[in-house]
């Protein structure tokens, strides 16, 4: 893997090492399933699924006891769906903003992290899963980022400044849709 990566003093570096993060994407048709070239064109209902792994573990001593901790990664995946020729567009773990033309969907996954800590009541997801009902299948670029850092107090500020935003482009579509 060949990767770029910006450094503060905006200078670029490029490495040979392994991404800590990697990433598996399985598309289905109806539950059967198929490449993405295969996919092209198609109608029916269409699952999405992008399994992240997480290569960052390491063996702690915890109260004397050797565990396995893997590092905390927060991975984010984006992508715009035409609603042209698609329609009744999920996520789990995310958000699915609808502007009438186009939709948005984000998905959350924390790979690696339910492990980690050993939880049965929470799930922490190593996955994104995007399903719609399609007539004419087509994908634009699936973008994803992985961070290690968590939300900052500002971070969560502005995302609440988000959802508000969200929140009144869905009222003012349902608005819309309604006088139409």
């Amino acid at each position: 893997t060949n990767q770029t990566t910006n450094q503060p003093n905006n200078q670029t570096k490029k490495t040979n090492k392994e991404l800590p993060i990697t990433c598996d994407i399985k598309y289905t048709l109806n539950g059967k399933e198929m490449s993405v070239e295969e996919l092209a064109g198609k109608s029916g209902k269409v699952t999405i699924e992008i399994t992240y792994t997480n290569h960052e573990k390491h063996v702690v001593a915890i109260n004397g006891v050797n565990t396995t901790l893997y590092t905390p990664f927060a991975v984010a995946t984006g992508v715009i769906i035409n609603n042209e020729n698609n329609k009744n567009i999920t996520v789990s773990k995310g958000r699915v903003i609808n502007d009438g033309t186009k939709t948005i969907v984000v998905g959350m996954a924390m790979p690696g992290i339910q492990e980690s800590l050993g939880l049965s009541k929470v799930n922490l997801p190593d996955s994104v899963k995007i399903t719609m009902e399609t007539t004419n299948f087509e994908l634009g670029n699936i973008f994803t980022i992985a961070t290690p850092k968590l939300l900052e107090e500002d971070d969560k500020k502005l995302l609440e400044e988000i959802e508000e935003i969200y929140s009144k482009v869905n009222t003012l579509q349902s608005s819309s849709n309604q006088i139409e």
